[in-house]
């Protein structure tokens, strides 16, 4: 199954944060901002302004469930304390 999903890459970018956070090895905070550009890129829907669960073969799929937005927004909020980036703050 080669299909990504978007709660489970938030958690993935809330772990890298958290590592930065911890570590200060920017290379886990390059990766975290690199990641969450690939999650707006690819999961969300600006026509119907919707997040995707899943993402395959070039496509997104499936409404996002609750626990995709609350890790999505986790995500947004790690990211805002890491870079001080404001605009991370109003996504979540």
């Amino acid at each position: 199954d080669d299909k990504q999903l978007l709660g489970w890459n938030a958690l993935m970018n809330i772990a890298f944060s958290q590592a930065y956070a911890a570590l200060g090895d920017e290379a886990y905070k390059e990766i975290a901002i690199r990641n969450m550009s690939f999650l707006e890129d690819k999961f969300y829907d600006p026509l119907t302004q919707t997040w995707k669960h899943t993402y395959k073969a070039g496509k997104a799929m499936i409404p996002a469930f609750l626990d995709d937005l609350a890790y999505l927004i986790q995500a947004y909020i790690f990211l805002q304390e890491i870079t001080g980036e404001g605009s991370y703050l109003l996504k979540a």
